[in-house]
């Protein structure tokens, strides 16, 4: 925000949930956990609150699914049909439960729903262009700024063959 080479366009902002309450629930909650995130930006950092798109996306079962395929779990392939048979979330977390006395779901619940709960957010901004000698400082100082056009016209500026030319290519191929 303090680098003044850097205007941000938009700011998107999406929530999370857990599924272990109702399918509505989640979703308020998920919303309301992305609307505090960007309450807090805008008060503590200032930013504009037109840039911010803020959703709540509800109960994020496809991450749930990913985690379990991942996982050593002894219901693993239980778990899976009734995430992948079962179409009703409300549904498929009672499924869940019902599961070798709720100690899978206990499993879950502690070790695998907590990693659900979050906020995801997406920066999008424009760097302004900068000129053949800000771009010989830039490249010292924070690359990060420059595109790979702008590293190509530099190196262009270089003999082939120069210890210059060469730095210019080992900067790009690293970011």
């Amino acid at each position: 925000k303090s680098n003044q080479d850097i205007e941000i366009t938009q700011f998107d902002i999406v929530g999370y949930a857990s599924p272990e309450a109702s399918i509505q629930h989640n979703l308020r909650l998920s919303q309301n956990r992305a609307n505090a995130f960007a309450q807090y930006i805008t008060n503590v950092l200032e930013i504009d609150r037109s840039l911010l798109k803020v959703s709540g996306e509800g109960e994020d079962w496809q991450l749930l699914r990913t985690k379990i395929e991942q996982s050593f779990l002894d219901k693993k392939n239980e778990l899976l049909t009734i995430i992948d048979e079962v179409p009703n979330p409300d549904s498929r977390d009672a499924a869940i439960k019902k599961l070798d006395g709720g100690a899978t779901y206990s499993t879950l619940l502690n070790q695998y729903y907590p990693q659900l709960r979050r906020i995801e957010y997406t920066i999008a901004y424009i760097v302004r262009p900068f000129d053949i000698e800000e771009i010989k400082e830039i490249i010292k100082s924070n690359p990060k700024l420059l595109s790979l056009n702008e590293m190509f016209l530099l190196a262009k500026t270089y003999e082939p063959t120069s210890k210059e030319f060469k730095q210019v290519f080992d900067v790009a191929m690293h970011i």
